[in-house]
């Protein structure tokens, strides 16, 4: 998660959606509505041109308030609000040296903006 939110912060929105599985389940839950995502390009673009870009999410933390087996639960700030994530993470037996050996599969993000 570290890395994710170093990558994140530093605009290298590519890395962070090949986090995500080729084929992946992602549901944002917004006050305006729900975003969903099925691919790492779609994940790439939700977190390049929605929350980083329109929303302006900046400075993002996380922090694990649960992991075992194959799943994690975090919390996470930023400068334009919080949120939640509840995912679950795949094994990808053919990754290749360098490459992450585990993905995420399944990811309920909820945000919550920041009052005006």
């Amino acid at each position: 998660m570290n890395t994710f939110a170093e990558k994140y912060n530093a605009g290298n929105f590519e890395f962070c959606g090949k986090c995500y599985t080729d084929s992946c389940d992602v549901t944002v839950k917004t006050p305006s509505g729900d975003i969903k995502c099925k691919n790492p390009a779609e994940v790439t673009a939700f977190l390049k041109d929605t929350l980083a870009g329109a929303v302006g999410a900046k400075e993002v933390k996380f922090t694990v308030t649960e992991c075992g087996g194959n799943a994690h639960k975090d919390t996470w700030t930023s400068t334009a609000g919080t949120g939640t994530c509840d995912a679950t993470w795949e094994l990808q037996p053919n990754a290749k040296e360098g490459e992450l050996k585990f993905k995420v599969k399944t990811d309920t993000i909820v945000f919550t903006p920041k009052a005006a």
